[in-house]
């Protein structure tokens, strides 16, 4: 019998803080780094900005199938 069902990660930023939602989060960012009218400087800065806000680890699952 199979126990392990299914596995994976998670990747967190799919969900929150993506990059499309730069926007959103450019206030808090311009607290933290000197942003300019250069776009793709600024993304990249909030590309490393988001990792120190929350953790870029991915979290790995593991769904199991139990008989009991």
């Amino acid at each position: 019998m199979r126990l392990l069902s299914q596995t994976g990660t998670f990747n967190p930023f799919d969900y929150v803080m993506r990059g499309e939602d730069m926007p959103l989060y450019k206030s808090e960012l311009a607290r933290d780094v000197e942003l300019t009218n250069n776009i793709d400087r600024n993304t990249n800065l909030y590309m490393r900005w988001r990792s120190a806000q929350i953790s870029d680890h991915q979290v790995k699952w593991a769904e199991f199938k139990m008989d009991w």
